[in-house]
């Protein structure tokens, strides 16, 4: 099965009643083009009215949820967005499989707007033209949280790997495609790292003094600095039973989970 925790080893697991990844203070052209990418599955049953993710300007009163939920035997994805004196709720899809114990690839774009899209691994699952009312673009000291509204409410039971918020364009069809087929890639062609905000593997804890999950830092790859906070120590990161592939860094560990003996070896 593909997914995005077959290149990081590993994905933080958030149990919907406590748990969440703070990360305040992005920052980015809400106003235009943007993208979220990330890899999920989702844990136990559906509840209504939950939310993936969330964030709010400071600034404004401009902010986005984007939800998942469960309503009877039908599976719901929406976004819903407020500029303080109008509201959009955008539906986004129903009845995709993403409550089957799988990890799926989702993508959520804006372009310019006016235009929302939806695409569950690879493909395009809804579109949404209506324009989207925003006064603002999010500033530095907005809230956000990954498994939540931007509040902490409508919390949602979920792991979750490979997190990415890419400001300044919105991927199209063949470039969400190509980061499905291809997740150990960073960006897809055409995409640059300055369009890249925020990129939380969510593989990683080495921050010097997060010795513990209550309160621990996940690394912000992007090299921005906009590192997420793990809200409730009851969050934890699910180990796969699968090879960690590739090493990113000097301090990166593989573990083996096996009683047997390893032999490692350079290649030439």
């Amino acid at each position: 099965q593909m997914n995005a925790q077959l290149f990081s080893g590993r994905g933080v697991s958030i149990d919907g009643t406590g748990d969440a990844v703070i990360v305040d203070g992005m920052q980015w052209d809400s106003t235009g083009a943007w993208t979220i990418s990330w890899w999920t599955k989702m844990v136990g049953a559906a509840v209504a009215n939950r939310k993936a993710w969330g964030f709010r300007s400071s600034s404004a009163s401009d902010r986005w949820n984007f939800s998942i939920c469960r309503s009877g035997d039908v599976n719901q994805f929406g976004a819903y967005n407020d500029d303080g004196s109008s509201n959009e709720e955008i539906e986004l899809g129903s009845n995709l499989p993403l409550f089957d114990g799988q990890w799926h690839h989702l993508v959520f774009t804006v372009t310019g707007g006016t235009s929302c899209r939806l695409y569950m691994d690879g493909l395009l699952v809804s579109a949404d033209g209506e324009t989207i009312s925003q006064s603002a673009d999010m500033s530095a000291a907005d809230e956000g949280a990954i498994g939540a509204a931007y509040d902490g409410t409508g919390l949602l039971a979920m792991e979750l790997a490979d997190w990415k918020i890419v400001a300044g364009t919105a991927w199209s069809a063949a470039q969400v495609l190509e980061q499905y087929q291809n997740p150990e890639m960073i960006l897809p062609p055409g995409v640059t790292t300055s369009h890249l905000k925020q990129w939380l593997p969510l593989s990683d804890y080495d921050i010097s003094g997060a010795n513990n999950l209550d309160g621990l830092y996940v690394q912000d790859a992007s090299g921005n600095g906009k590192h997420g906070l793990m809200a409730n120590g009851g969050a934890t990161f699910s180990i796969p039973n699968i090879p960690q592939l590739g090493l990113r860094s000097s301090s990166s560990r593989i573990l083996f989970q096996t009683a047997q003996e390893v032999t490692i070896s350079s290649a030439a």
